[in-house]
């Protein structure tokens, strides 16, 4: 069989938390950056978007007239008069823009210095090879052209009329411009969070290992449990779960203890009660082997009667074992058992005994269909071990009463005997535990097994008017 290989609990919270919280410095880094050149582009295209509309309504108006209508000197007036305008657009807009004019053959007219020029030099020759592909007449807007010097966003204006010195002007905002902070964003951002991570798993080690370290205290202490070890863990832990957990603890290493110890009573009290009927059996029968008795009829019947116990105690440690054991895998399969026929066969078991003290066993009246779920033969043993109980200590009479209730039935043997005393009450279904006139307490505990695999209930007490009664409850057949 392969061994299936198991974690901790410290690595199971821990790693997927580790491997999430790694995850958000960069995750944050590239949504921050994603994110902001977004408004990057958005930012240049409307500082153009106030450019736009004046810009194109300028050159509509300027370069209205035919060229043939205007001399060369004119014309050349009217270009340095659009020029002038088309700056002073831009400036009052609060645009950060920069203008490129071409001329029909496509190089560029504007700026005229030649410093400012060969700034831009690489941003001109995109533009250039933008128009020539691109642009065929009118407007074209919001064109993203990258150069040497970065990232721009580009209108490009189709001069009307065909005019040899004007035929197309670029306007320009640099997206770069506006990303200039992002990388030192960036990074800040990312040692920030890397920092918060950082800190959270530290947080988040310390609170795993607050619940780890006790449990693993608290599984060293089982393992002493199971060891005989049944001292208490007086350490508290300030969460509950694991609170109670230590409280349950302790509870069952005080229940195992006296587990124990009744088991150690059990064993010395029935190998107590075994030694001495074979110690009897065995000095009367080397009695009669060295002929030391001379009526060895007296002898044989002593043997009889410690031997009639001694079968008598192994037959109850035997139907005790049978009762409590569970090797069979199951339990006990309740069934319908009519309440007539158990007293019936109960009372045919406890006649002779009955007879021979000379005490009355009747039944109360009951309703003779009554029937409770349960075995028929656990039942009639539970009140066979009540009546022989009871006959026991009677004075003249023994009652078996039927009190039904709501969903349960209690079978209940009274006597009219002396009662129970104090000092035995708490211990009556404690395995060999004998009260005066006793024979080997384990009736009781019979009984009460018993009651446990039907899912019933024994109890004994004293009655008020005098006496004994001991109370068989359990479910009523519907």
């Amino acid at each position: 069989m392969i061994r299936k290989r198991r974690k901790n609990i410290l690595w199971h919270i821990l790693l997927p938390i580790v491997l999430i919280l790694v995850l958000i410095p960069p995750a944050c880094s590239l949504v921050f950056w994603h994110f902001a050149d977004q408004f990057a582009h958005y930012a240049a295209a409307s500082e153009l978007g106030k450019i736009q509309e004046p810009l194109t309504a300028l050159i509509g108006k300027t370069f209205s007239a035919e060229p043939e209508e205007i001399g060369a000197e004119d014309r050349r007036e009217q270009i340095r008069g659009f020029l002038l305008r088309a700056q002073t657009i831009i400036e009052e807009s609060g645009a950060n823009a920069e203008i490129i004019v071409y001329e029909s053959q496509g190089k560029a007219v504007y700026p005229k210095h030649e410093e400012k020029r060969e700034q831009i030099q690489s941003l001109i020759e995109e533009c250039q090879k933008i128009r020539n592909t691109e642009l065929s007449s009118g407007t074209l807007s919001g064109i993203s052209v990258k150069s040497e010097t970065g990232t721009y966003l580009t209108d490009f204006y189709e001069i009307p009329g065909h005019l040899p010195q004007i035929s197309c002007v670029a306007v320009t905002c640099s997206v770069s411009r506006l990303t200039l902070w992002l990388k030192p964003a960036v990074h800040w951002i990312f040692l920030l969070s890397s920092i918060l991570v950082c800190l959270c798993l530290l947080l988040i080690w310390h609170m795993v290992k607050g619940i780890t370290v006790p449990l693993e205290q608290l599984c060293l202490r089982a393992k002493e449990i199971g060891q005989g070890d049944f001292t208490k863990t007086n350490v508290s832990y300030d969460l509950y779960e694991l609170e109670n957990l230590r409280t349950e603890m302790n509870h069952m290493a005080e229940q195992l203890k006296r587990s124990q110890e009744i088991q150690k009573d059990f064993f010395q009290n029935v190998s107590h009660e075994l030694r001495n009927p074979l110690m009897s059996i065995s000095g009367y029968a080397q009695g009669i082997e060295h002929g030391i008795f001379k009526e060895p009829e007296t002898a044989a019947h002593t043997i009889l009667e410690e031997s009639g116990r001694l079968t008598e105690l192994v037959t109850s440690l035997l139907t005790l074992s049978r009762i409590e054991s569970r090797d069979n895998g199951t339990d006990i399969s309740l069934q319908p058992v009519p309440l007539d026929e158990v007293l019936e066969d109960c009372l045919d078991r406890v006649s002779s005994l009955a007879v021979k003290k000379g005490i009355q066993v009747q039944i109360a009246p009951y309703e003779e269909e009554e029937a409770v779920l349960g075995d028929g033969e656990l039942i009639c043993k539970v009140l066979e071990n009540f009546l022989t109980n009871a006959l026991r200590y009677a004075i003249s009479e023994v009652t078996i009463r039927i009190r039904p209730e709501k969903k349960l039935t209690a079978i209940s043997v009274e006597d009219d005997g002396n009662g129970i005393a104090s000092k035995d009450l708490p211990h009556l279904f404690e395995r060999c535990y004998k009260g005066n006139g006793g024979n080997f307490g384990i009736s009781l505990a019979i009984a009460t097994s018993a009651a446990e695999r039907m899912k019933g209930s024994v109890k004994g007490e004293n009655r008020t008017e005098g006496g004994a009664v001991f109370t068989l409850t359990l479910q009523r057949s519907s």
